[in-house]
């Protein structure tokens, strides 16, 4: 009977190099191959050129090693391929726009080095990229790419590469996720390349080293970007100075804003206006002064870590504050003194504080013991 798709699982661990020797032999028609998490180790045979007809090969989640070998890019009829969290190394060849009909190319967490290729922005089909935590280094190149592209995920971070953003970016107009954290640019950053890119869901350019200049949030916060539900600038030289009052607006949407280790001085004030945000990260900045009024009243704000900044005190919390959907709250490690407010006490959603490392004098409020009721 003609084998179409065959998954081998963690059971199998060491019949690796027999069951592609077994396969090649006999399942030249396969279709479907899955090594995921199965802990083998080893090389990748040069037999997998002879499964021509797959379409799906995954051999993420294992121990394997070495440079991918030439023959698995014979497989022409692909569709997708994982390599994700192994050990390979070496460079990835040019050559790879061999495999014109490949939707999904995922290599993540690996050691391979060298350049990107520019020619995965020309495979027609591609939609999701994924070489995040390698050691590709020097610039990014994306070439003359067609602004039919249809890539929606491009996964570059933590990588070495160097050099500003390239504007043909600008041309991925289908970008769904787009992750380039930790890239050193060696220049200011220009936000306006992302203009284009109005499908943006999420914007992840955390720990980016520009060296020279921040990364200028309010020109961030005016990109068209309506469709952003996550904002991600951790680790990145931020500047909330000059902040216009209406710039949110466009940024209506998001849900979820990690600004944390962003040399922060103050509350970003138009987090206020963000009706739908559920999560906030403002951690390890140098943030003065009271917690805000308006953070209380945010109707679907669930999470707000602010812990290691210089936070001293508390404004009004609202009258009715057991309308706050806040669950998580972190603000250990500031400057709290004084008394804790028991109004903490009336939010009745909230089953996590972290209120250590400050200045607090008095006995701490009975009422919090109903916070470790609800935590359970």
């Amino acid at each position: 009977m003609e084998v179409t798709l065959l998954y081998i699982w963690t059971s199998l661990i060491h019949l690796f190099q027999g069951a592609f020797q077994t396969l090649s032999a006999t399942s030249k028609h396969l279709k479907v191959l899955s090594f995921s998490d199965c802990k083998f180790t080893g090389k990748i045979p040069s037999s997998i050129g002879n499964l021509s007809h797959l379409n799906i090969l995954d051999f993420g989640y294992n121990n394997l090693a070495g440079e991918i070998p030439t023959a698995l890019f014979n497989l022409t009829k692909l569709s997708s391929l994982s390599l994700a969290s192994n050990h390979f190394t070496g460079t990835l060849p040019h050559n790879i726009t061999s495999l014109s009909n490949l939707n999904i190319f995922h290599a993540a967490s690996n050691s391979f080095f060298g350049t990107v290729p520019s020619t995965f922005f020309n495979i027609p089909c591609l939609e999701s990229l994924d070489l995040g935590d390698n050691q590709f280094s020097g610039p990014l190149e994306i070439g003359n790419i067609s602004s039919m592209s249809k890539l929606q995920s491009l996964v570059l971070s933590k990588n070495n590469l160097t050099g500003p953003i390239p504007t043909s970016i600008s041309k991925l107009v289908n970008l769904v996720y787009l992750d380039l954290s930790y890239l050193n640019t060696r220049a200011p950053l220009d936000v306006g390349i992302f203009w284009h890119l109005k499908s943006l869901q999420q914007l992840t350019l955390s720990h980016i080293n520009t060296t020279i200049a921040r990364i200028d949030l309010n020109a961030v916060l005016s990109l068209p970007l309506k469709s952003l539900s996550i904002l991600d600038l951790s680790g990145s030289h931020v500047s909330v100075e000059n902040m216009r009052s209406s710039v949110s607006t466009l940024l209506s949407q998001l849900i979820y804003l990690f600004l944390s280790g962003c040399g922060i001085t103050v509350f970003p004030e138009f987090i206020s206006s963000l009706q739908y945000i559920s999560m906030i990260d403002l951690s390890n900045n140098s943030i003065k002064g009271q917690v805000p009024a308006w953070l209380w009243r945010l109707p679907e704000l669930h999470y707000a870590e602010l812990s290691y900044n210089a936070i001293n005190g508390f404004k009004e919390f609202p009258k009715d504050v057991s309308r706050t959907m806040m669950s998580s709250l972190f603000l250990n490690k500031n400057n709290l003194s004084r008394e804790i407010p028991r109004a903490i006490c009336d939010m009745t959603s909230l089953s996590v504080v972290d209120l250590s490392n400050n200045n607090f004098s008095g006995s701490v409020p009975q009422c919090l013991s109903n916070l470790i009721k609800r935590g359970r």
